[in-house]
C-alpha cells in the first residue's frame, strides 16, 4: 500500500511544503495580473505564484528554463527536502505544458529557419518539465507524463501508486502549469476567463500552480490505495465502508463541495487559488492531507475513476 510521505505546493500567493495557505484562509489568494499585460478590454485578475528562487529548494539558477520547468522543479525539489535517490521514478501532468517557449521558437523561426535557437524547442514538450527535473535530480528509474487535461493530475498520482505497490520504489508524483500571455488570450477568447456567479457559473480566474508528492510502498505518511477496475465490472467492490466523501469523477472532474471536509473540494480551490489545469487535482490532496485522519482510496476504470477521501485506519 503506498503512502505519501512529503509534499510540495506553489499556488496563488503561496510556496511551501504544504497547502495550509489554500486550507486556511476564507478569501482568494488570487489579485491582479502583474506578469503580462492582459488581452485588451479583458479581464485582468489571475492566480500568480509569488516570487522565489530555486535556490530555496537547493537549486542551481539554470541559463533557460520555461516557468512550468521552474515550478515543476520548485515543487518537487521541495517535496525531495534534498534526498536524492537514482532509483526514484517520477510521474508527472500537466494540461498544457510550456505554451510559451513553443511560441517563442516558432517566432524565431518564422523569422529565419537557419537561426532559430534550439533550446527553447528542446523545452516546449509536454514531458519537457518531467524531462528537466529527471535530470536536475538524478532520477533514472520509471517515468511517465499525463496530458490528459483537468484529470491527468489524478492520473498521475494513481499511477505513482500503481508503481510503487508494483516494484517497491519511490515514485514522484506531480504536476504544474504556468500563467503565460497566450494561455491568458485563449481564456479569454473563449469567455472563460473571469470570476464565477450565478451568471457565469463556468467562468474562473486563470491561474498557476505547481504540487509534487513523495510517494513510497510503505513508510509513515498517508495512505493511498489504489483499487482498478474495468469498463465490464465498474466500480470493484466491496468499496471502502468508511468513505467519507466523493473527491471527483475523472474524466469529467465533476467535484463536490465537500471533499476534504468544509468545502476543500475543487470547486473552493477555483474560487480561492483559481482554475489551476491538471494541477488542480493533486491541490486539492494536498489540502486533503492536512486533515491528520485522512487516507485516500483512487478506484474504478478509465470511464468511471473516482478519487475517495477515507478515514484512516
Amino acid at each position: 500500500m503506498a503512502v505519501i510521505t512529503s509534499a510540495g505546493c506553489l499556488m496563488a500567493g503561496h510556496v511551501g511544503k504544504d497547502a495550509s495557505a489554500l486550507a486556511a484562509s476564507e478569501k482568494p489568494l488570487w489579485g491582479d495580473l502583474t506578469l503580462f499585460e492582459p488581452p485588451e478590454s479583458g479581464f485582468e485578475k489571475a492566480g500568480e505564484i509569488p516570487e522565489y528562487s530555486l535556490s530555496e529548494a537547493g537549486l542551481s539558477v539554470k541559463s533557460y528554463l520555461d516557468r512550468v520547468s521552474a515550478h515543476t522543479l520548485m515543487a518537487v525539489g521541495l517535496a525531495l527536502g534534498g534526498r536524492c535517490d537514482p532509483d526514484m521514478g517520477l510521474s508527472f501532468a500537466t494540461r498544457w505544458g510550456p505554451v510559451s517557449s513553443m511560441k517563442l521558437f516558432f517566432e524565431k523561426v518564422k523569422q529565419n529557419p537557419r537561426f532559430a535557437p534550439p533550446l527553447p524547442f528542446s523545452h516546449s514538450y509536454a514531458n519537457s518539465p518531467a524531462s528537466v527535473a529527471a535530470i536536475e535530480f538524478g532520477m533514472h528509474g520509471w517515468h511517465c507524463v499525463f496530458s490528459d487535461g483537468d484529470a491527468s493530475g489524478i492520473d498521475a498520482l494513481a499511477a505513482a501508486a500503481d508503481e510503487a505497490d508494483r516494484t517497491g520504489g519511490v515514485i514522484v508524483a506531480a504536476g504544474a502549469e504556468a500563467l503565460s500571455p497566450e494561455l491568458y488570450a485563449y481564456y479569454h477568447a473563449a469567455g472563460l476567463a473571469g470570476e464565477p456567479s450565478e451568471e457565469a457559473p463556468e467562468a474562473f480566474v486563470p491561474a498557476e500552480a505547481a504540487a509534487a508528492f513523495v510517494v513510497e510502498p510503505s513508510g509513515e505518511g498517508r495512505r493511498i490505495r489504489t483499487l482498478p477496475g474495468t469498463p465490464a465490472r465498474g466500480l470493484p467492490t466491496p468499496l471502502p465502508e468508511r468513505i467519507i466523501t466523493d473527491a471527483c469523477t475523472h474524466r469529467r472532474m465533476k467535484w463536490f463541495e465537500q471533499i476534504a471536509g468544509g468545502g476543500r473540494g475543487m470547486e473552493h480551490i477555483g474560487m480561492k487559488a483559481g482554475g489551476t489545469g491538471a494541477v488542480g487535482g493533486l491541490l486539492a490532496v494536498a489540502t486533503a492531507l492536512l486533515r491528520p485522519e485522512a487516507a485516500l482510496v483512487l478506484a474504478g476504470d478509465e470511464e468511471n475513476a473516482r478519487m475517495m477521501l477515507v478515514e484512516a485506519a
